[in-house]
């Protein structure tokens, strides 16, 4: 996800501007991806978004959300010559005397041996603190465009142990890079195109800025010149003087069309145009460096939305994103023609498990059928859907997925190899959550209400109710009974044993202004329900539905979005946390005792006894196991049931001390972990301790000896043989 951060104005802006505020002393790394606690990855489906693209002849390199692809386009039909799965989903790449250098976002920049192309191998990476978002390649240093923490500059002399040398960070947010000689070019939301000499790659500084004034898209140097694509504008700047780089030609696009990619090939500029939300093009320019004129020369429509491109020999491959990547013959620049496709995946932001099948949403118009009893799970299914897919499931031979614009979509998947849509149920506004019970069908469309439909006959749906109430993004049936998440609103709850006349017996408020009611699921008497802004899992006692009442509630690292109980499990997506899973053993009382951080973004999960499947956005799904059992040992002591874990200080300034109750002797450990889930501080580590009161002071420092930096912390109590108990600490510099 690319993450925005506000404009700095002032006196601060200046001293950045001129790169006072460039860099620090250390630069703590991000949590690496694959860090978990009692959950374990079984397989990947890696699939995702065609985000970046290097080109060698007729040969790509490309990715499919955390898949590096190797195809060989110069035949009748694409031939892929190899591949390799990454940690995370693939933001940019560069291609260079053999390697790819891959900036894999959350994990860093990815260098990968290319000389074989059919057997791509991972030879060394470098994690960043911020997520990787572009790479330019020059000499023996790789830019890497690091997002909200500037420019970071790597060397790469030896492949097989890249580390970061030295950054340049204005505090401002970096996306798309390009580099020439000793300069470093580098733009993003800020519009400005900034110029950062890398001739000293251990202390890189600011050099100049050109002010664009719109949406900084992509760019690409050569020589004296940078072409970039910046939204309505294309602009080639001269940067012959570093320190004052000047717009010398400037197009502006029609409305509705947006300049996002952009290549150089000799004389020629080829530029990837988006038209609207769902349409694009690649258009080619002819650039005449005596008369400093662009000239449009030729253009071809693309398959979707486009994104970036690349060219070599002749040849342009175009990303179209949720659509994959498109080859075009550009020998004749005036008459591009298309020579080849390779479909990839879009988002992948919803899932279920049905009998030995997982269904995956594609958040760019379409539904994935997997095989679940292969591993890793095999594609073979798919169907192109309208609207934006983002949840599914399923019962009997179809599939109900929610599509936002276009409604419900019913799915006929008998077939599994040749999924086809059968019906469709508009509701007229933006629906995501769906459930289905019978021959009834029960969706929660935003600010339309809930609506309640017939699919007796799936290719003609029939509404029976609408029951007005908003914003209604997601809900749970259980029984008779429907559970509706309205977010600020709290919760309702409406009867539907007569589907045609749904009555509403009852509701909860949180009682605070903040508390959002993002997702919930039903177990026994109890309601679960995720709190986006908390991020909290709350607990609601649901056994009378006209009186319901709080019982208890964890806090959720970093986010809390969808929710799954299974059992005595409750597994609550975090966002950029992956995935969190929480002991029931208490119904009142859920336990943090595990997570797994995935590539980029968890979003929603499916969980069949053993198995859990997690939409992970942009680098397709993720399947794990969940590991040892996590809950009290039936019939053992159980050490915590007298815990009382309490922090004090909390906020936190210099120390804080973890005071915790065992009933009987206990192997215990104490740990901190930071707001990724990584654990950043063993205070004890299994150590037998007796009975009676305990304390563990935390100093604010990591295992290294680093003072840590403000922020939200987890102190975690952890007894062998029984559950752990967390506590939230801010730490506050």
């Amino acid at each position: 996800m690319r993450r925005l951060q506000l404009r700095p104005t002032g006196l601060f802006f200046w001293f950045a501007w001129t790169g006072i505020l460039s860099a620090t002393a250390f630069r703590p790394a991000s949590a690496a991806t694959g860090d978990h606690d009692n959950l374990d990855l079984d397989s990947r489906w890696a699939w995702g978004p065609c985000e970046a693209v290097a080109a060698d002849g007729d040969v790509a390199y490309f990715g499919d959300g955390a898949i590096v692809r190797v195809v060989d386009f110069s035949g009748a039909s694409p031939l892929q010559l190899g591949s390799i799965v990454l940690p995370g989903p693939i933001r940019g790449m560069d291609l260079a005397d053999g390697f790819l250098y891959v900036a894999d976002h959350e994990d860093g920049l990815r260098v990968i041996d290319v000389s074989d192309p059919a057997n791509p191998v991972e030879t060394g990476a470098a994690i960043l603190p911020t997520p990787a978002e572009d790479v330019a390649v020059v000499g023996t240093l790789a830019c890497v465009a690091a997002g909200a923490h500037g420019l970071s500059v790597i060397d790469v002399s030896n492949p097989a142990a890249p580390f970061e040398v030295g950054f340049y960070d204005p505090g401002l947010d970096f996306e798309d890079v390009a580099a020439s000689g000793t300069h470093a070019y580098v733009t993003g939301p800020y519009y400005d195109v900034y110029v950062v000499d890398i001739s000293n790659p251990v202390n890189p500084v600011y050099s100049g800025v050109w002010d664009a004034a719109t949406f900084g898209r992509d760019l690409v140097a050569d020589g004296d010149r940078v072409f970039s694509a910046q939204d309505q504008f294309i602009n080639v700047l001269d940067v012959s003087d570093p320190t004052n780089p000047t717009r010398i030609r400037g197009i502006v696009l029609a409305t509705g069309r947006r300049a996002v990619g952009i290549t150089v090939e000799q004389d020629m500029v080829y530029v990837s145009i988006a038209v609207g939300s769902k349409d694009g093009a690649l258009a080619a320019y002819e650039w005449d460096e005596a008369l400093h004129t662009l000239t449009q020369v030729g253009e071809v429509t693309s398959h979707g939305t486009p994104d970036g491109v690349d060219v070599a020999g002749g040849r342009v491959f175009l990303e179209d994103n949720y659509q994959g990547l498109t080859a075009f013959d550009v020998s004749t620049p005036s008459a591009p023609v298309e020579t080849g496709r390779w479909d990839t995946a879009g988002r992948t932001l919803g899932t279920t498990i049905h009998g030995d099948l997982i269904l995956a949403t594609d958040f760019g118009g379409g539904l994935h059928v997997l095989d679940a009893t292969t591993n890793p799970p095999v594609r073979i299914g798919h169907v192109e859907l309208p609207g934006e897919p983002v949840q599914v499931v399923a019962q009997g031979d179809y599939a109900y997925v929610g599509a936002r614009t276009a409604g419900v979509l019913i799915v006929d998947i008998s077939d599994p190899s040749a999924p086809v849509q059968v019906g469709a149920y508009d509701t007229g506004n933006w629906t995501e959550g769906v459930r289905v019970a019978g021959d009834i069908v029960y969706a929660a469309d935003g600010y339309g209400g809930l609506h309640i439909f017939d699919v007796s006959d799936p290719s003609t749906p029939v509404l029976l109710s609408l029951t007005p109430m908003e914003p209604l993004f997601q809900l749970e049936l259980a029984g008779n009974l429907v559970y509706c998440a309205l977010e600020a609103n709290g919760i309702r709850v409406i009867d539907v044993s007569d589907p045609a006349a749904p009555v509403q017996v009852g509701s909860y408020s949180f009682g605070d202004p903040l508390a959002h009611a993002t997702a919930l699921a039903v177990s026994g008497d109890y309601l679960y329900v995720t709190d986006k802004e908390g991020p909290t899992l709350h607990v609601l006692n649901v056994s009378d539905p006209s009186a319901i009442w709080a019982v208890g509630g964890v806090p959720v690292m970093i986010e809390a979005r969808l929710v799954v109980v299974d059992g005595l499990d409750a597994y609550v997506t975090a966002g950029l946390g992956g995935v969190r899973r929480f002991d029931l053993t208490d119904p009142t009382n859920p336990v943090d005792v595990g997570y797994f951080d995935t590539g980029h973004d968890g979003v929603s999960l499916a969980v069949d006894g053993s198995r859990i499947v997690v939409a992970d956005n942009w680098d397709g799904l993720w399947i794990l196991t969940n590991g040892v059992a996590a809950s009290v040992t039936p019939g053992g002591p159980d050490a915590l049931s007298s815990l009382g874990l309490a922090a004090s200080p909390n906020p936190v300034q210099s120390a804080t001390r973890l005071s915790f109750q065992l009933e009987h002797p206990a192997a215990t450990k104490v740990t901190i972990h930071d707001a990724s889930g990584r654990t950043i501080r063993t205070l004890l580590d299994g150590r037998l301790l007796p009975a009676g009161g305990h304390e563990a002071t935390w100093d604010g420092r990591g295992d290294d000896g680093r003072a840590m930096p403000s922020g939200v912390y987890l102190g975690r109590v952890s007894v062998a043989g029984s559950t752990s108990a967390a506590e939230r600490l801010v730490l506050v510099r």
